[in-house]
């Protein structure tokens, strides 16, 4: 398997990919990129990209790929230790700061760090969990203009079960989390906090992996 983040052309020009991100750019570290999330922030294009990493754990990454021909790695969260089994990350303006989200799936949680400039490296916040306990596998994490949190949680057995048991919940964004001083890695104690205003929309489905709002016409 080749852990690579690869380009390919929408066009259909051609099936190669034209440029890639892996093995050899410089700042690239470990195997198994799992997630993505491209968006553009003060006239510059993002990767944002997570990886499920080794024994030691994985990360977040963010690149900065405006040109083309040279990707930059920007940071890696968290700076010491890893993250376990992180998915589906975002990182989105909301409130007047920039909040990296992730799934902690890994843990059952909702990883949440935040920071104030998109190059500087986001402090951790907390773990978040729904009151009756963590999620089974969450896999997929969506952020709205309003503050509500849309997340997607595959069910039991790492997202591999075959029973329906997989489930989509809305949550209200948390308000006046403030970072803790802790890295955010799983090697070392965590903040746990609950979610709060969970709603349950979907449930009774077969390993979900993730989801998104999108109003149509919106």
């Amino acid at each position: 398997m080749e852990h690579q983040i690869r380009w390919i052309p929408g066009d259909g020009s051609t099936a190669l990919a034209v440029r890639s991100i892996g093995a050899g750019t410089p700042g690239w570290r470990n195997d198994a990129p799992n997630g993505l999330d491209r968006f553009d922030a003060d006239g510059r294009s993002y990767l944002l990209q997570t990886t499920r990493g080794d024994w030691a754990g994985g990360w977040a990454n963010l690149w900065d790929i405006t040109d083309p021909a040279a990707p930059a790695h920007v940071w890696r969260y968290p700076a010491s230790g890893g993250l376990d089994a992180p998915h589906a990350p975002l990182l989105r303006r909301f409130g007047g700061r920039w909040w990296l989200l992730y799934a902690h799936a890994g843990l059952g949680t909702l990883g949440l760090a935040v920071t104030d400039e998109v190059t500087a490296l986001p402090a951790y916040v907390a773990d978040l969990a729904p009151e009756d306990g963590p999620f089974d596998f969450l896999r997929g994490v969506d952020l709205d203009d309003d503050g509500w949190l849309w997340l997607t949680d595959s069910g039991p057995g790492d997202g591999l079960s075959v029973e329906p048991r997989g489930r989509v919940l809305r949550a209200r964004m948390p308000e006046g989390l403030q970072p803790t001083g802790a890295s955010g890695s799983f090697l070392e104690p965590l903040a746990r906090e609950t979610l709060p205003d969970v709603v349950l929309l979907a449930d009774g489905l077969v390993n979900p992996f993730e989801g998104w709002l999108w109003v149509p016409g919106g």
